[in-house]
């Protein structure tokens, strides 16, 4: 990066890396490991993981069972191993990912599952203790690398999930829904499914699917952010922690696929604004982009170019967004960016909210889910 930043006219003692989803959890992992340190000044991740928090012991079981189906010795050497894999049949491989790649998710019926319910995602980078010698939170924690952060997601990550099995339902649907969506709980899932339905009732009573995605996306980003964010201020890292949540939603429904008109704050929603490559409108005469389109890229423009220029946001020109733990009684107290617009549902304007989401969050954590979070990408 810094070798070849003057060819293009950059700056090679300002270099900031900007990740989405995938990208953002890649970010994460650099800032989780100390062969980074002095390779960048600044990051910005979007929607990346935070549960990246792997034990080497978790992910050689989790290989495990791609290993047997591949026909490969048990207990065989690295090389041997690798070599076996090679060679193995595509199609015995593909069909060993599925039981063997399993980690929770937050869609359909493995929301919040307590005891992995499996969606077929890959482990991701794993604390090896040599690349990776922290967990991503306690890595913040300890200021293995500390630049100058950017970090949040969108009000619904799961856009693309579950929202067709709930959209259109009552408030007392969704929490029928929501009560088999937890059956994994056992005894708890009453309990658990009485304190998600009064604490997303107002959503509910607006929207099924949106409720059903802000659950989805507080549970897996959220709460997440704010909890290591939190936790970083208040260990060793010093450099600003800008969180957000980004609300703004399409002026008009668009395409990111032929079987879907996205209407919310969806997953890349943000970086496709920031960089201005606009989706097809599902309506080809609607005005799209729109005048407040443009208005929340600029913003994300703004605020993404005074962190790479600076290390730093001016607050004046961000509608108030300071460090995450510029509040009065910090850390009982915590702040975040709102990324909005009162010209768009649910018409809340741009604003730094102190303890935003914290009630959800707390209730979350009091059934279990304040140590790992159900995203992965």
């Amino acid at each position: 990066m810094r070798e070849n930043a003057a060819a293009f006219g950059g700056d090679p003692a300002r270099v900031t890396l900007f990740g989405q989803s995938s990208g953002g959890t890649s970010i994460f992992a650099l800032l989780a490991s100390p062969a980074s340190r002095g390779l960048f000044t600044a990051a910005i991740a979007l929607s990346g993981s935070p549960s990246l928090d792997a034990t080497p012991a978790a992910v050689y079981a989790q290989n495990a069972p791609v290993v047997a189906a591949a026909g490969c010795a048990p207990g065989a050497a690295p090389p041997a191993v690798l070599a076996c894999l090679r060679a193995a049949n595509a199609s015995a491989l593909a069909r060993a990912l599925l039981p063997g790649w399993s980690t929770p998710g937050i869609f359909g019926n493995d929301l919040l599952s307590p005891a992995g319910m499996a969606v077929h995602y890959a482990a991701l980078p794993f604390v090896d203790c040599v690349v990776l010698t922290h967990s991503f939170a306690a890595a913040l924690a300890a200021g293995v690398v500390d630049v100058p952060l950017i970090m949040g997601g969108v009000a619904s990550e799961a856009e693309l999930g579950p929202d067709e099995r709930v959209r259109g339902l009552s408030a007392a649907e969704l929490r029928a829904v929501l009560r088999r969506d937890f059956g994994a709980w056992g005894a708890r899932a009453d309990a658990l499914t009485d304190a998600v339905a009064a604490a997303y009732a107002a959503d509910a009573a607006l929207d099924a699917a949106r409720a059903y995605e802000t659950l989805a996306a507080d549970y897996g980003t959220a709460c997440a952010f704010a909890r290591i964010a939190v936790g970083a201020k208040r260990g060793a890292f010093a450099s600003p922690i800008y969180l957000h949540i980004d609300q703004w939603q399409p002026s008009t429904p668009v395409f990111r696929s032929r079987e879907w008109n996205l209407t919310w704050a969806y997953h890349m929603s943000d970086m496709v604004a920031g960089f201005e490559s606009w989706p097809r409108a599902a309506d080809a005469a609607a005005p799209y982009p729109a005048p407040v389109d443009v208005e929340h890229a600029r913003f994300l423009q703004r605020a993404w170019g005074q962190l790479a220029a600076t290390g730093r946001l001016d607050a004046a020109a961000t509608g108030g967004w300071r460090s995450v733990e510029d509040v009065p009684g910090f850390p009982a107290h915590y702040g975040r960016m709102r990324i909005a617009t009162d010209r768009l549902p649910p018409h809340e304007p741009l604003a730094f909210v102190v303890d935003d989401r914290a009630a959800r969050c707390a209730m979350l954590a009091s059934f279990g889910f304040d140590e790992r979070f159900e995203w992965m990408n």
